[in-house]
């Protein structure tokens, strides 16, 4: 149960994330007021760094600035490691929680 739980707060921030990009290259294609880049780093490390890594991807969004470049893979390798470790012991959430 916890596990889709989990799961279902991937599924919605990664979302968040990826929309969030696209809105933000948009607004810096038409040079309006922006999202601030706090906000699409903690969207991607709530749980969105799947949908953040797509939508710097898909909308070659932030590719260029160093701290996206630095921060979005330690955040995305952790977040990683994270769904290594559960899918390996299974039982783990339900033991935290």
């Amino acid at each position: 149960m916890l596990i889709k739980i989990v799961l279902s707060l991937y599924v919605f921030f990664g979302l968040l994330s990826f929309i969030l990009f696209g809105v933000d290259k948009y607004k810096a294609i038409k040079g309006k007021y922006r999202i601030s880049e706090a906000m699409l780093l903690a969207s991607g490390a709530l749980f969105g760094c799947y949908g953040m890594i797509m939508g710097m991807l898909i909308f070659n969004h932030k590719t260029k600035k160093t701290k996206f470049r630095v921060i979005v893979p330690i955040i995305f390798s952790i977040h990683t490691c994270i769904w290594l470790f559960i899918s390996m012991n299974p039982d783990t959430l339900n033991r935290l929680f």
